[in-house]
C-alpha cells in the first residue's frame, strides 16, 4: 500500500510533464476539427455563450442579432457578446461607440449607450477568443492582441488540439477540472480575493472571486456545470443540492415556500450580479455564487465605498426581490424558520 501511495504522485506527475510537452509543440485546429470525434458534446457548445462571445458580422446578422441603427452591417467587423447583451466592433477593430445607442440588450431588447463618444480598443480578446496572443496583431488598429480562432472554442480550455486529433491519447490534451480554469476569465481584475462591485450590484461574471468566497470553495465549477453546455442546460449535471443538503431539503419540503414553488437557488443565489438590465432595487440579472445567506438585518452586502461585496447574500437580496412590500426587519424574523 505505501509503494503504491508513492507510485500514484510518480505516475500522475509523469502524465502531467508528457500533457505539457505535448501541448508545447501543438497547434490550434479549432473546434470543427474536435467535432469529428465529439459531435454530442461539439452540438451543445455551438448553442452555447462560449462559443458565441465574439462572432463575424455576418454569422451574428445570420443568428438575427440586431444592429445599431446608424451604421450597416458592412461597417461592422464583428459583434461581441450573447446571451445578456451585444456589443460592436467597427472595420477598424474598435467598439462603435460615437452617437451611443450602441449595446443591445438582450431581455429588454432596448438599446444602451456603452462609452458613447469615446474612442474604446478591443481589450477582450483573452476571455472571448481561443488562442490569445497578447504581443501579436490582427492588422486592425482597434483590436489589441491576435488569436487562432474567435469565441471560446474547445482550445481554449483544453490547449492546442492538433497532436492529439493524431494519436488520440489522452495525455495530448489538457483536461483540468479545476475551478482555477475557470477561474482564468470568470473574474474580474487580478485579485480572487475580492468582489468587485458597481451601482448596487456585484459586476459581471465573477464567479470565480464570488466561489472562494462562499462554502462551497473546496468545490470545482464542473461539480455542478458542464462547461459544455448553456449554464442554464449545464446546473446540476450530476448533482442537485439536496445530494449534499439532504437534511435541509427534507425540511424544506414541508414549507410554505416550496409549496409556492420556491427552490433553493432562489434565495441563495439571489439576482446580486448586473452585466446589462437592472430588474429591481434587489434584482440584477445574473445569479451569484456566494451561496451563505447572512440574516443578520445590519450587514450590508458592499463596503462602504461601494466598490466591493462581502462575501455573503443579504436578506435585502435573499428576500425582497420577491417579498418586496416588506422590510429587512420582516426578514430576519422569519429567516430563520425558511427550512
Amino acid at each position: 500500500m505505501r509503494m503504491l501511495k508513492l507510485f500514484i504522485p510518480l505516475m500522475c506527475s509523469l502524465l502531467i510533464a508528457q500533457t505539457t510537452f505535448a501541448q508545447t509543440n501543438a497547434k490550434y485546429i479549432g473546434a470543427d476539427t474536435c467535432k469529428t470525434c465529439h459531435g454530442s458534446i461539439y452540438v451543445h457548445w455551438k448553442a452555447s455563450g462560449h462559443a458565441n462571445m465574439l462572432r463575424k458580422a455576418e454569422d451574428a446578422r445570420k443568428a438575427g442579432v440586431p444592429k445599431p441603427d446608424y451604421v450597416g452591417w458592412s461597417d461592422i467587423l464583428y459583434v461581441v457578446g450573447f446571451k445578456w447583451k451585444t456589443r460592436y466592433l467597427n472595420n477598424e477593430g474598435y467598439f462603435i461607440t460615437e452617437k451611443g445607442r450602441n449595446q443591445f440588450n438582450i431581455e429588454t431588447e432596448k438599446w444602451a449607450d456603452y462609452h458613447a463618444g469615446e474612442v474604446k480598443k478591443y481589450t477582450c480578446g483573452e476571455c472571448h477568443t481561443t488562442g490569445y496572443d497578447e504581443t501579436g496583431s490582427t492588422g486592425y488598429p482597434g483590436i489589441v492582441g491576435s488569436w487562432a480562432f474567435e469565441g471560446i472554442q474547445c482550445e481554449a480550455c483544453h490547449g492546442p488540439g492538433s497532436i492529439h486529433t493524431k494519436t488520440r491519447s489522452p495525455a495530448d490534451i489538457i483536461v483540468d477540472r479545476s475551478s482555477s480554469l475557470c477561474g482564468q476569465c470568470h473574474i474580474r481584475g487580478e485579485d480572487p480575493t475580492v468582489i468587485p462591485a458597481k451601482g448596487g450590484f456585484i459586476r459581471h461574471h465573477e464567479q470565480y472571486q464570488e466561489l472562494l468566497q462562499s462554502p462551497h470553495k473546496n468545490m470545482n465549477c464542473v461539480t455542478c456545470h458542464d462547461p459544455h453546455k448553456r449554464a442554464g442546460l449545464s446546473t446540476y449535471r450530476k448533482f442537485d443540492c439536496s445530494y449534499c443538503h439532504a437534511p435541509e431539503a427534507e425540511e424544506f419540503k414541508e414549507t410554505e415556500m416550496a409549496e409556492a414553488g420556491v427552490t433553493c437557488t432562489d434565495c441563495h443565489m439571489a439576482y446580486i450580479v448586473k452585466t446589462a438590465v437592472k430588474r429591481g432595487p434587489w434584482e440584477g440579472d445574473i445569479k451569484t455564487h456566494l451561496f451563505r445567506i447572512n440574516i443578520d438585518p445590519n450587514a450590508p452586502q458592499f463596503t462602504p465605498d461601494g466598490k466591493y461585496s462581502k462575501g455573503w447574500i443579504t436578506l435585502g437580496f435573499a428576500c425582497l426581490r420577491c417579498h418586496a412590500d416588506r422590510s429587512v426587519e420582516w426578514a430576519a424574523s422569519r429567516a430563520p424558520y425558511v427550512h
